[in-house]
């Protein structure tokens, strides 16, 4: 499972595929974060996570269009299924290969909240718990990108 997985996340990077994702990523959630919380000069982040997993719609199918549907393309679908590892787990390594990377650029994205403690007192419990829950709510729409790759 875990040779699937660093493929997986290996393949993310030498295609343009990760890449274009991090940049469009930490752009929309940087203008997102510029527009509700700075130019609007409040510390709340409600409207912030709202609108960014509205945006989660969006971006999460450019990391998992190619989960499995890229397996059938370049014939290794087979070499897959005979591995010595179950069908879960190769799906189970396909996802958190996936989730690896947008956990990754959302904790990434979560350095804009420095400003807010720099400029005023943002509620700190309210952080936190909004953002496991974008975590959660991520780690759904790739489930739902994975199973849709996998028509």
């Amino acid at each position: 499972m875990s040779a699937i997985y660093k493929k997986e996340l290996r393949s993310f990077f030498i295609t343009p595929i990760g890449y274009v994702f991090l940049i469009v990523f930490l752009a929309v959630a940087g203008g997102i974060f510029s527009v509700t919380n700075l130019l609007a000069t409040t510390t709340s982040l409600s409207s912030y996570f709202t609108i960014l997993l509205f945006s989660f719609i969006i971006m999460n199918p450019l990391i998992t269009m190619r989960l499995m549907s890229e397996e059938r393309k370049t014939k290794t679908e087979q070499l897959l299924l005979t591995a010595p590892v179950s069908l879960s787990g190769m799906v189970f390594a396909k996802f958190l290969a996936a989730y690896t990377l947008f956990a990754g650029a959302f904790l990434l994205s979560c350095l804009n909240f420095i400003t807010l403690y720099m400029f005023g007192d943002p509620n700190t419990m309210a952080i936190i718990t909004s953002s496991v829950g974008a975590l959660f709510i991520g780690a759904a729409f790739i489930a739902i990108g994975l199973f849709v790759s996998c028509l």
